[in-house]
């Protein structure tokens, strides 16, 4: 789950320089759309990581995570 979330972090931002690229007009829209996302996942993988590191601790949202 971790190395997934890590993945996803890695294609938002990609994405985002290609969009950015792609339509330098609308970077500010761009910047502040991504970087809503990236922030969330990095704040996902946080969470897992201290999930990993102490596995009693609970995520932000009150789940506790379980990997099967």
């Amino acid at each position: 789950m971790l190395d997934n979330s890590k993945k996803s972090l890695e294609t938002l931002i990609e994405m985002k320089m290609k969009e950015a690229i792609k339509n330098p007009s609308m970077s500010d829209i761009i910047d502040r759309t991504y970087g809503e996302m990236i922030n969330t996942k990095y704040k996902e993988i946080q969470s897992l990581e201290k999930q990993i590191a102490d596995p009693g601790h609970r995520l932000e949202y009150g789940q506790p995570l379980r990997c099967a």
